[in-house]
């Protein structure tokens, strides 16, 4: 039977650290990441997600075969993530294009899957 996406949203932050790329893990073996907010301090100007089937081993995310990374970075925005690169995803990280000049905190939608 088809998963829908539920109505009600989920909010998660998560960091990326002084001088790093990726985001903490983003649990969504219940949840489907529909987008994130990113805050007016973040620097660089490209994005992207790593997959990972078990939270340990990330792979670059892919849209039928076109890597889902080097899409344009803004801040204070919301970035959308396509339901194709999302759905088949248990854990997420966001990629920055270049490290952060200090910590920044990402607020993930995620909507339920039911």
């Amino acid at each position: 039977m088809p998963q829908r996406i539920g109505t009600e949203a989920n909010n998660v932050t998560v960091s990326i650290a002084n001088n790093a790329t990726e985001s903490d893990v983003i649990d969504c073996r219940k949840n489907q990441l529909v987008g994130f907010y990113t805050p007016a301090s973040m620097t660089g100007s490209t994005w992207g997600l790593k997959a990972s089937y078990d939270g340990t081993n990330f792979f670059d995310a892919t849209d039928e075969g076109t890597n889902y990374s080097g899409l344009t970075l803004q801040s204070s925005k919301l970035h959308s993530v396509k339901p194709s690169v999302s759905a088949p995803i248990q854990y997420a990280k966001i990629v920055t294009g270049s490290a952060q000049s200090g910590a920044k905190s990402i607020v993930c939608v995620l909507r339920p899957i039911s």
